[in-house]
């Protein structure tokens, strides 16, 4: 951005808000409720890790997260000074809110549960058990102008707002690095750590209760790993597979990755083992729960690979033969025993013309047309589960309809301005009407 400088460059991590007037706020058992989540103790006493996930689902490009009532995200329409707030989507009711039940609460000041203040690097809300966990990224290039906020830091409070509190802050020289992973009792994610000798990466656990973090393990720096997800009781990572040395024409000779690898950790052990690998050249994937999904370009097959079992499933071949850049093809959601796979159809002159998307029941192994698609700027993109609601035949996604919003902004020569941006709305849609492209949407009301 040459001529603009935005206030919160951390937008893209935030989550784009929906809707609501009446208040319907999550019921809090207050600060003393037992922590409940996957786990229980073995005989030794010890902690068996049970129901790891990850927070948010895996493949959304914003943040928020969900609980048994309702989901929690925070609104993109920040003020000028930075500061923005949580909102609360009440699955029952339908409702989208401000996270504050005091009356005639005008949102802005920290006096309200929902606000959030400006901290440089944005923040995520994290639903841990019966517990809400904001995240603050941080960013250090504001610490002068805003002190220690500016740092990583977490906070805690009820899952109605009440009784926040601070959780715990990490040092100027760490970062904490996404996806975050829970399984309902601790929150799992990796800090990386810069010092004069190096950079480290390494898995942490974080108590909710305590604010304590332990470090896990330590991330393979000399194979750039990187944890990718989680299932069961295990951390899924991706790391460099096989090198090739190949001849550069001037510059002698290069190493290249041809291939990457697809490594578990057990939490109940901290047992590393390398589970499947894959050339990246001719492999598209995607990792949902258990299941990491892949196509090959080889016959365009589709595959299920299950982390757990380690199953290598071949559901069907001649997926989308006539696109013919493999990078043209994304799993785009696969939940219920359905996988959608969205693909870009070029023209002869590679440019984007149109999207098409299939999805498969896994049950009758039968593709068919999907068009669940939204204008997305200058393209398509489907139709996003962002949660299960929990005990329903019901998913929680986003719309195409966008509530205009103006950002605040500041110019390079220091004039301030405002930029216009949208805000995105959900609804929930019968799981049967999803899959079958009916668009029969129950929306949510406006804050």
């Amino acid at each position: 951005m040459k001529r603009l400088k935005i206030l919160w460059c951390f937008v893209n991590i935030v989550l784009l808000c929906s809707c609501s007037a009446a208040r319907s706020l999550p019921e809090s058992e207050g600060p003393e409720q037992e922590r409940t989540g996957g786990n229980a103790q073995n005989t030794s006493g010890n902690m068996i890790v049970s129901n790891l996930h990850c927070i948010p689902k895996k493949n959304l490009y914003f943040g928020g997260s969900t609980s048994k009532q309702g989901y929690y995200t925070i609104t993109s329409a920040f003020r000028a000074d930075g500061s923005t707030n949580l909102l609360y989507s009440d699955y029952a009711t339908q409702q989208t809110v401000y996270l504050c039940s005091a009356a005639n609460c005008t949102h802005d000041t920290d006096s309200c549960t929902s606000w959030i203040p400006f901290s440089g690097g944005g923040s995520l809300p994290l639903v841990v058990g019966e517990t809400l966990i904001l995240a603050y990224p941080g960013n250090l290039i504001y610490i002068e102008q805003i002190g220690q906020i500016a740092l990583p830091h977490f906070e805690k409070m009820d899952l109605d707002g009440s009784h926040r509190q601070e959780l715990g802050t990490l040092k100027a020289n760490q970062e904490i690095i996404h996806p975050f992973i829970t399984d309902g009792t601790y929150l799992y994610f990796t800090v990386r750590t810069y010092s004069e000798e190096a950079v480290q990466q390494e898995f942490v656990k974080l108590d909710i209760v305590t604010g304590q973090i332990e470090s896990l393990f330590d991330l393979d720096q000399t194979k750039n790993e990187i944890v990718f997800g989680a299932a069961g009781n295990y951390v899924l990572t991706l790391q460099n597979g096989d090198v090739q040395t190949t001849l550069v024409h001037g510059t002698g000779q290069r190493e290249v990755v041809i291939s990457d690898q697809l490594c578990r950790y057990d939490l109940n052990s901290l047992q590393k083992e390398k589970i499947f690998e894959f050339p990246l050249e001719d492999t598209r994937f995607s990792q949902y729960d258990e299941h990491f999904i892949y196509i090959k370009d080889e016959n365009r097959e589709l595959h299920i690979f299950n982390t757990i079992s380690l199953q290598d499933e071949v559901i069907r071949s001649n997926i989308f033969p006539e696109v013919e850049d493999l990078l043209d093809l994304v799993v785009a959601e696969a939940e219920d025993d359905h996988i959608l796979i969205f693909s870009n159809i070029r023209d002869e002159n590679m440019v984007i013309i149109n999207n098409e998307c299939i999805a498969i029941d896994l049950k009758t192994d039968k593709p068919k047309p999907w068009d669940l698609l939204y204008q997305s700027g200058d393209r398509k993109t489907p139709m996003t589960i962002v949660a299960k609601v929990p005990d329903t035949t019901k998913y929680f996604v986003l719309t195409d309809e966008q509530e205009p919003v103006n950002l605040p902004s500041i110019s390079e020569e220091g004039v301030p301005l405002y930029l216009p941006s949208m805000e995105r709305t959900f609804a929930l849609i019968e799981k049967e009407n999803y899959w079958n492209s009916v668009k029969e949407l129950m929306c949510f009301s406006k804050p």
